[in-house]
């Protein structure tokens, strides 16, 4: 068997390796071909700078597209000529394969047009809900106009849609009337089995963008009347100001630059714990390894983490600053951390195991198929 898979539009192999996720995006697809011996063409939008990227898998084929055709500087250029892309594969490139995968719903109309030339089956996997997220960060008209058409076309194309939480398959099933081709697919991610007792108690972990999504004010507010420190790992627009913000209120913050995932995994286990303080979610990889690598996690009360947290038993969630604040007051006389900790593992093993996702995608390969591996 093998999969065609399509990056999401305007990414590359050096986009994941720069993000620091290149191995941990690569390796269901390496256990697909190890186990199963499911080969994988990856369709990049790279250049031969791709090429650097070892992959070290014989199952793995890549084919950055802007190596076989131009790449316009011009934006809406690019755009235009990415409608192109599907004909050049089929005809020119003759790509060959048994199922496609698309990446997120940002390039989703260079697959379809692929499977309309093809006549293959397509897999539509998103990560996050875009349009939900266009509506709650508050995006231009046009925008959110943009993202309900390109989710319209997406779901009446696929012949599988999948999503990674509980609520965004709501959200679908409400305002799209489609049920029956989606399908729940939550992340995946390793039990950390280097986790440690000796941690760092005195600080908070917290790991994402830079961004207004994140609430990070908040959480300088709440930290302010606690004896704690923030330790954050990401990059953005509000670094600036959430330092001065900090500076301000007399909290410790320190702001980490990002690193790669594996680093990241070890740098979990140092903390006691974490905390994602978001207005809005899709399924947080940072929460998921967080809780798999042994942190008392505290999550903001939205409903995507309600999916994660049951309060006072695997976690907690908070509502708002004081809620955090007195929560961050009790936590060091807390007495059952290690219960909270177990379940919190046991909840990522039983719902998130790389284990399981491998089993999930191996079954919607055979059921669009009608085989069996």
């Amino acid at each position: 068997m093998r999969v065609v898979y399509f990056f999401t539009y305007g990414y590359s192999l050096k986009t994941w390796y720069d993000s620091g996720t290149l191995l941990k995006e690569l390796e269901l697809y390496r256990n697909l071909y190890t186990k199963y011996k499911i080969k994988t063409t990856f369709i990049t939008y790279g250049n031969d700078n791709d090429y650097v990227y070892d992959l070290d898998c014989e199952g793995f084929e890549i084919i950055p597209i802007y190596n076989y055709i131009k790449y316009h500087k011009n934006s809406f250029m690019r755009y235009a000529y990415s409608f192109m892309i599907p004909f050049y594969l089929n005809y020119k490139l003759k790509i060959n394969c048994d199922i496609i995968k698309q990446n997120q719903l940002m390039g989703s109309w260079v697959s379809i047009l692929f499977k309309l030339l093809s006549s293959k089956p397509i897999i539509i996997r998103t990560g996050y809900d875009m349009l939900t997220f266009a509506i709650k960060s508050k995006a231009n008209i046009f925008k959110i106009c943009l993202y309900y058409l390109l989710t319209s076309f997406s779901l009446l194309f696929a012949n599988l849609y999948t999503v990674t939480s509980t609520t965004d398959k709501k959200f679908i099933k409400k305002y799209f009337k489609i049920s029956k081709k989606i399908h729940l697919r939550p992340n995946w991610v390793h039990i950390n089995e280097h986790s440690t007792n000796v941690r760092i108690e005195n600080r908070i972990l917290s790991v994402g963008r830079l961004e207004n999504q994140k609430n990070y004010k908040s959480l300088i507010k709440a930290v302010s009347e606690t004896s704690f420190g923030i330790d954050i790992v990401g990059d953005g627009s509000l670094k600036q100001s959430m330092l001065e913000y900090s500076s301000k209120l007399g909290v410790d913050l320190k702001i980490i630059d990002p690193m790669k995932n594996e680093d990241l995994l070890v740098m979990y286990t140092k903390y006691k714990y974490f905390v994602l303080s978001s207005h809005y979610e899709g399924n947080p990889k940072v929460a998921l390894e967080a809780m798999a690598s042994g942190c008392v996690t505290l999550l903001s009360n939205i409903e995507n983490h309600r999916e994660l947290l049951e309060h006072g038993v695997n976690g907690y969630l908070f509502s708002s600053i004081k809620d955090l604040s007195n929560i961050f007051n009790t936590l060091n006389i807390l007495i059952d951390h290690k219960k909270i900790v177990q379940n919190s593992i046991e909840r990522i093993r039983k719902n998130n195991s790389l284990k399981l996702l491998l089993r999930l995608n191996l079954d919607d390969f055979n059921a669009l198929l009608g085989t069996s591996y």
